[in-house]
């Protein structure tokens, strides 16, 4: 709006005059255009700000400062409205100095007050703050309370956005009690609801309703509709949460009217997400889908990002309620995404929360985890302790499904604690059932009374469900207890209630069979029950419901046909459901098989494979014998998981996919999903996470379709498992927590242990040791409770993983037990794991000789493993990746123990084992594997006389250089204290070495983009065309680079990127290197190579001002690397030191002494890769790259296999 002092209007001399006839009404005009051109006009914000160019020329006629102020804080608001948030903060920044300048304090509180709205805009709250504080001050001086009023409510709103409900409460009751003592009713009208606001996000929805209602009063007296229209949503919100949808979506609709009335396209948008809400809670997915879609629409429409944001939340949810966990997935991630880019981390956190679900769903709780990490660790940020609770809950419902008991009780404590602060009774009742599912293992006594006050609140709330799921956990106590006439009792009221549900579901049928799984379970603890107490005709009735009882409703709703279902009383039941009179042998037959078939089941359970599979057999003999295909299939399956079992995943999948196709050939879908399933565990174990997941997902979507959430839960707790292998811990997360929510919806504890432990496996590798402990311990409780003994090993193992770093005498001890139970078992792998950690524990006690044995035997067994899976390469790198920190913390004792050439061993054969085996098996080449003992094997690596090679090696806080060369001893370097004493000074606070470096060549690769030369040519990806002597690629080289003569010099004169390598001349000058110079290889024509950079002359190395590109180009090592980030430049973060001069002075110094052939070879570990070692720069500003020539490897090992490559094996082309 800035015209330098100049009105917009060029006024002649006639016109001048007539201007000046109407000078004295110039100020009415003035007041008159600004009032309305922007409070009351329809006008466009474009064509506002042309109106107040022409109040701008009137107030420049006049020389009045006051005018001038109000047309820049006038143009300010229009431009925060346009969100051209930096002009509008250049007109208020001008009318504030204007403001000042006059020495108008009030002019100047309006200004700061403007400011601060416009920071809110943006997200800053902190200016915000500081500017209404400001403006506060500034009307205090004045004694202007209606302007202190209005800046009060503005510390409220943004108090409130940031979540500190206590702050904002006083500053909207301070701007209320002045309108009061003014008696400005609209005011009042608006801090009363905004008030309400405040007690809505409190919880307080008695004292938010008396809030709205006061407001509501005040606007219906003044008419202000619109004003009405906000207090009727806000209204509906609080129904909605009170529960009460009739009265909450009258309200909405009322809202919805007046809006529609005005035209106001955003507040209805508001409405119609309100309604969607509205429609969601009551199961009605289809209307909350339609409303939320025209919410979205009007949000793109205006661009409003944030609210987009909580219509793709809610979206997300119907999805989820739907089973499409892949759109609901991607709509929580656009939310997420959104809130990230505008700060807003509240928001953040019920995303992660939400997407956590996902995750427990899909059975990855190690991606729920992560995700209900990040929740909480916001939600204590902001001390949302209330909201804590719902997290800590299902975290512990994931450490539950884990195995890890103790992690679980501490997190549902943790629950169980905040929601009696809060009097959440709901949350309270699920918070003591699930510490009773834990404690009725070790206390029965306390977990009985747990679950007894867990009834009493669902029977003071109605809630049906559950209590019928706390009937079956008392009644599976009792069971425990050994009182089965009282089990018997708890599991037939479980039951009763569950059938009153499911009565109560009506024509929903997909309900329907979702209840029904959720009870099998009861009919199956009652059939045990009944077996026990010697009623055969019971335990059949239980286990007939439990197989019919949906399909019968069904049959009978469909086909008009009378119930007729069985009391416990009535014994004739069961002959009811036969008629004839003479069994044939058929059907003896196939009774037959069915119990050949059950007993296979029996004896699976009990973990009897033989057995089971001999029976198995004998049903699979009499099914094929008279055509029963369907139950084949089922027998089929049922072989199939034996052979898994058993580890034989061949036979596994033979078996799975004749079942397959005849669950096919029939149509039976449901079952397809169950072989879908097994399928995917299969070629999860066969380390095909891609086909595991294909597999996963079709069974996911049958689950999905028929609503079999039991089903869902097992599918998305191997989901996770994919996902957590894939080491996407958000989806692992995510799917376990989906599958969690289920399982603790059902009852299922037994099968939570096993998410419980995931998910703190989640929460552990996100850095969240309390989350994960109180997983674990969940889950610990739980195996303990139902005897799993590999899975109490891995919760032991899991909890000592988190107690080493306090109490490192208990974290043995559990190692030990784990250790233990594995070696009971057989299982090589985790007893591999197990040294590895018990490794950890001694080198943390610094008991390093006892750390050096364990970290070996460790690697010991994971080797025996490795050579014991022959040909499968996939699951070869899959086990490689586990033991890869073995080899680490080895080189870390070594080098403690000193002895280097160990520690060197130790990393090459963590960089290179798993791509040496792979290359050795691909190529025919010999295994040459190095002993501990064996230090020949260093020298054995290189060969080649004139190289030197560099292997970097980094810790948290030392950088470790080996440095070797053909026919020299090994030379071993830790970073000096005097060089890492000269880049303390630049390292910031607490900042690790390790960190420091990677900050350095982050800095280093944005100096080097931002002073690119255009000129530099790219072949970094090329091996020498030259070396092979081909020439017949030569002229394509060149054709790509044809250029004027011109540009040939330039080009010769600049840095190229990655040039073949050149030879050292005598006397240190390099020949000009060129793409078709046969010479430039020094040599090494018929020898496979790496792409490296040549050394550069001092004229082409550093440009001349000839060069006509600016005097600070360097060799660009890394052109086209999008992975390395590009750090931001500017005044507010300058750089005061050469990162270029910093790495040469931590890598190259050293070792410079020992650098002493023509040609470096780094291997560089983790970040280091992206070191541009060709552009590092010595004390006299000379780049390596002038001096020597360069190349990179990933390991020794695959260097020297490459070497001994056959020449045929190696591409000719780039």
């Amino acid at each position: 709006m800035d015209n330098e002092g100049e009105p917009f209007t060029h006024w002649d001399v006639a016109e001048l005059e007539r201007v000046q006839r109407v000078r004295p009404n110039l100020p009415v005009i003035f007041c008159f255009l600004l009032i309305w051109g922007t409070e009351i006009s329809p006008l466009t914000p474009a064509q506002q700000i042309q109106l107040l160019k022409v109040c701008y020329d009137i107030a420049f006629l006049l020389r009045d400062s006051e005018m001038m102020v109000a047309v820049y804080g006038s143009a300010g608001k229009v431009y925060r409205e346009m969100r051209l948030f930096d002009q509008a903060l250049a007109c208020l920044s001008t009318a504030l100095e204007i403001a000042k300048a006059i020495g108008s304090i009030e002019l100047q509180a309006k200004c700061y007050n403007d400011m601060g709205s416009t920071y809110i805009k943006l997200h800053n709250y902190n200016k915000a703050l500081d500017y209404y504080k400001q403006s506060l001050n500034a009307y205090m001086k004045t004694g202007e309370e209606r302007g202190q009023a209005n800046v009060y409510k503005n510390i409220g709103t943004l108090y409130m956005t940031l979540g500190d409900n206590g702050q904002a409460m006083v500053n909207y009751k301070n701007a209320l009690c002045i309108h009061e003592k003014f008696g400005e009713e609209r005011e009042q009208a608006d801090v009363y609801s905004n008030i309400g606001n405040t007690y809505y996000s409190l919880g307080d929805n008695g004292q938010a309703m008396v809030n709205y209602k006061h407001a509501l009063c005040i606007y219906e007296k003044f008419g202000e509709e619109r004003k009405q229209a906000d207090v009727y949503n806000n209204i509906g919100v609080v129904f909605m949460s009170l529960g009460d949808n009739g009265k909450a979506m009258e309200n909405y609709k009322n809202a919805l009217c007046i809006y529609e009335k005005f035209g106001e396209e955003c507040k209805q948008a508001n409405v119609y997400s309100n309604i969607g809400n509205t429609y969601y809670s009551l199961g009605d997915n289809g209307q909350a889908m339609v409303n939320y879609k025209h919410a979205l629409c009007i949000y793109e429409k205006f661009g409003e990002e944030l609210k987009q944001a909580d219509v793709y939340n809610n979206i997300g949810a119907v999805f989820m309620s739907l089973g499409d966990n892949g759109q609901a997935m991607e709509n929580y991630k656009h939310a997420l995404c959104i809130h990230e880019k505008f700060g807003e981390e509240l928001k953040q956190a019920d995303v992660y929360f939400k997407i956590g679900a996902v995750f427990k769903s899909l059975g990855d709780n190690g991606q729920a985890m992560e995700n209900y990490k990040h929740a909480l660790c916001i939600l204590e940020k902001f001390g949302e302790e209330c909201r804590q609770a719902d997290v800590y809950n299902n975290i512990g419902a994931v450490f539950y499904s884990l195995g890890d008991d103790g992690q679980a009780m501490m997190n549902y404590k943790k629950a169980l604690c905040i929601f009696r602060k809060f009097e959440k009774e709901h949350g309270l009742a699920t918070a003591c059932g699930n510490i009773a599912n834990i404690a009725r293992f070790y206390n029965p006594v306390e977990a009985m009374e747990l679950y007894r006050s867990a009834l009493a609140i669902f029977q003071k709330h109605g809630d049906v469900i559950g209590q019928a799921e706390t009937w079956h956990n008392i009644g599976f106590l009792y069971l425990n207890m050994s009182e089965d006439p009282e089990a018997e009792k708890s599991l037939k009221e479980s039951l009763r209630l569950f059938e009153l549900v499911f009565m109560n579901f009506g024509s929903l049928e997909k309900l329907k069979i979702t209840v029904i799984e959720t009870y099998i379970k009861t009919y199956r603890c009652l059939f045990r029950v009944s077996i026990i107490l010697d009623k055969p005709e019971q335990a059949l009735l239980a286990s007939e419901q439990g197989r019919s009882r949906a399909l019968k409703d069904s049959l009978q709703k469909k086909y008009g046909l009378e119930s007729n279902a069985p009391s416990d009383e009535d014994t004739r039941y069961t002959s009811s459901l036969i008629s004839e009179d003479n069994t044939s042998s058929l059907g003896k037959s196939c009774k037959q098989a069915d119990v050949y078939s059950n007993i296979g089941n029996i004896y699976k359970s009990l973990g009897d494979n033989g057995q089971a599979m001999v029976n198995y057999k004998h049903a699979l003999c009499i099914h094929e014998k008279f055509g029963e295909e369907l139950k084949q299939a089922d027998v089929y399956f049922n072989i199939g998981a034996v052979f898994k079992s058993l580890g034989d995943n061949g036979q596994a999948m033979e078996n799975y996919k004749h079942a397959l196709c005849i669950h096919e050939k029939f149509g039976e879908e449901r079952k397809q999903a169950d072989v879908y399933s097994n399928i995917g565990a299969v070629f999860k174990s066969l380390g095909d996470n891609g086909q595991a997941m294909e597999n996963y997902k079709h069974a996911l979507c049958i689950h999905e379709k028929f609503g079999e959430e039991r089903k869902q839960a097992d599918v998305y707790f191997k989901i996770g498992a994919v996902f957590k292998s894939l080491g996407d811990n958000g989806q692992a997360m995510e799917n376990y927590k989906h599958a969690l929510c289920i399982l603790e919806k059902f009852g299922e504890e037994c099968r939570q242990a096993d998410v419980y432990n995931n998910i703190g496996a989640v929460f552990y590798s996100l850095g969240d040791d309390g989350q994960a402990m109180m997983n674990y311990k969940k889950a610990l409780c739980i195996f303990r409770k139902f005897e799993k003994e590999h899975g109490l090993a891995t919760a032991c193992g899991n909890i000592a993983n988190i107690a080493r770093f306090d109490n490192p005498v208990e974290a043995m001890e559990l190692y030990r037990s784990a250790l233990a139970i594995f070696q009971k078992h057989g299982d090589v792998i985790l007893q591999a794991e197990t040294w590895h950690n018990i490794g950890i524990v001694y080198l943390n006690m610094s008991e390093d000789p006892e750390a050096e044995k364990s970290l070996k035997e460790s690697l010991r067994l994971f080797e025996l493993v490795f050579m014991n899976l022959g040909s499968l390469e996939k699951l070869k790198i899959t086990v490689i990746e586990t033991y890869i920190k073995t080899y680490r913390c080895l080189f870390r004792v070594s080098i403690i123990l000193d002895k280097p050439e160990q520690a060197l061993l130790a990393s090459e054969q963590g960089r290179s084992r798993a791509l040496k085996d792979s290359l050795q098996k691909k190529y025919g080449l010999e295994s040459n594997a190095p002993s501990d003992e064996d230090t020949r094997f260093t020298s054995s690596l290189i060969s080649e006389d004139n190289t030197s090679f560099v292997v970097i090696c980094l810790s948290l806080e030392w950088l470790h250089l080996f440095t070797l060369a053909s026919g020299k001893p090994l030379v071993t370097e830790s970073v000096p204290k005097e060089i890492f004493s000269s880049v303390e000074s630049e390292i910031n606070g607490k900042e690790w070495l390790r960190d420091y470096i990677d900050r350095m060549v982050n800095e280093a690769n944005a100096h080097v983009r931002l002073n690119r030369d255009e000129s530099f040519e790219d072949r970094s990806l090329r091996l020498s065309c030259d070396d092979d002597g081909d020439e017949s690629r030569q002229p394509s080289v060149l054709a790509r680079g044809v250029r004027t003569a011109t540009e040939i010099e330039r080009a010769r004169k600049s840095t190229e990127v990655r040039a073949e390598p050149s030879e050292n001349s005598e006397d240190g000058n390099f020949p000009e290197t060129s793409s078709t110079n046969s010479q430039a290889t020094g040599g090494t024509q018929n020898q496979p190579q790496l792409p490296t950079q040549a050394p550069m002359s001092q004229a082409t190395g550093i440009p001349q001002k000839s060069d006509e590109i600016p005097s600070v180009k360097v060799p660009q090592e890394h052109e086209d690397d999008t992975c390395t980030p590009l750090l931001p430049s500017g005044p507010e973060t300058p750089i005061h030191h050469d990162p270029l001069e910093v790495l040469y002075r931590l890598l190259i110094s050293p070792i410079e002494d020992h650098l002493t052939g023509p040609e470096v070879v780094f291997i560089p570990e983790d970040f280091t890769f992206k070191i541009p070692f060709g552009a590092m720069k010595d004390p006299d500003g000379r780049f390596l790259a002038e001096r020597k020539r360069i190349r990179t490897g990933p390991s020794l090992s695959t260097l020297k296999l490459l070497r001994e490559c056959p020449e045929h094996k190696h591409s000719k082309q780039s």
